[in-house]
């Protein structure tokens, strides 16, 4: 019970990737390294297995709210599902790949942030999936840590998925700006502190 706090934890970061789009593996890998104090090895596999549920149950929703683009899914894809097994492989984690996809669906293919979101979501779940196998093959899962992890971004994926269904594009393109600065801050935070 002493880690029960990660439950609540995962319940936000959960709503805010699966929202905007984000990577929760981009939240969980540093808080898990540097709140809760598991090994980056422990904390990447966590965080893959932690994004693997969030994701995959925010696909699930999104799919039934019928707003991802398969076509432009299928493009993503083709490059991400490769990058992610080699990134796995030599020690990477997916931050990035949403983000990129997301804003490059909004601004240059002009889809609605609210299709694009969904689309990267589709997209992350996949490639999570392909991630967090392949680490999972090569690491011993946190279990002490995803027992709290796991119903917190089921929850959180829900709310996301709901979230975003309410806000209008312009804001929700204002919100993306604000969550992407906040992620670019953080990664650039946390490598400055290596």
């Amino acid at each position: 019970m002493e880690l029960w706090w990660i439950f609540p934890v995962s319940i936000v970061f959960s709503t805010i990737a699966i929202s905007s789009g984000v990577s929760g593996a981009l939240f969980f890998s540093p808080f898990f390294m540097l709140v809760v104090g598991l090994s980056p090895a422990q904390a990447v596999g966590a965080g893959l297995l932690t994004e693997v549920f969030g994701m995959g149950n925010g696909l699930r929703l999104y799919v039934q709210q019928k707003v991802v683009d398969y076509g432009w899914a299928r493009w993503l894809l083709a490059g991400a599902v490769p990058s992610v097994i080699v990134g796995a492989l030599t020690g990477m984690i997916s931050a990035g790949l949403p983000e990129i996809s997301t804003t490059q669906l909004i601004i240059r293919c002009k889809i609605v942030p609210r299709v694009a979101v969904a689309t990267a979501v589709f997209t992350l779940a996949i490639t999570a999936l392909a991630g967090a196998t392949v680490h999972a093959l090569s690491a011993a899962p946190a279990w002490h840590v995803i027992q709290w992890s796991i119903p917190g971004v089921l929850i959180g994926s829900f709310l996301g998925s709901r979230v975003g269904k309410h806000l209008p594009a312009a804001l929700m393109e204002k919100t993306l700006a604000v969550v992407f600065a906040g992620v670019g801050l953080l990664v650039v935070s946390l490598q400055l502190a290596s």
